[in-house]
């Protein structure tokens, strides 16, 4: 008789659950994709105001900490950037004869 190993079920690739929620504090690359454009753009649109300044949030004992953007600012930058474009879409050039 030989030796078999018993099969067993595959195990999942993360022992970790599935996060099924979007955090509210996004670091920057996050932040970027969450909005739906690069990096650059994203800073670029900070620079200029469109998107809101990042947060740094220092603990106790920390010299750095970390930079954030809270996602509900974003969201209300995002819907605010959409209320005034929302004009231009009626304007394409494309649909001009």
């Amino acid at each position: 008789m030989t030796n078999v190993t018993p099969l067993r079920p595959p195990r999942p690739e993360s022992s970790r659950k599935a996060r099924l929620w979007v955090p509210r504090g996004l670091r920057l690359d996050d932040a970027a994709a969450y909005v739906g454009v690069s990096r650059n753009t994203f800073l670029r649109w900070v620079e200029e105001g469109l998107m809101p300044p990042a947060k740094r949030i220092i603990r106790r004992g920390e010299r750095e900490g970390v930079v954030v953007w809270d996602r509900e600012a974003l969201d209300a930058a995002f819907d605010a950037i959409g209320e005034t474009e929302s004009a231009c879409a009626s304007r394409n050039s494309f649909d001009e004869d």
